[in-house]
């Protein structure tokens, strides 16, 4: 359930306005998917994701969530 709302929240998130996307310090995993930080007027989704409660700190590994 908590898993079904993040994923919601992070839809209507990018659906309600224009985002940019810029890259970190790594470009891609070892699965050569792109890793990207989703921004809105200077504020990262994702860490509007962590303070809301739909997702947690990446701390290098991966941990128990929901």
């Amino acid at each position: 359930r908590r898993g079904q709302a993040a994923k919601m929240r992070l839809l209507n998130l990018l659906n309600a306005a224009p985002f940019s996307m810029a890259s970190g310090f790594r470009d891609e995993d070892k699965y050569g998917r792109k890793l990207r930080t989703v921004y809105r007027k200077g504020q990262s989704l994702g860490e509007q994701l962590v303070s809301e409660g739909h997702a947690r700190q990446w701390v290098g590994t991966r941990q128990p969530w929901c």
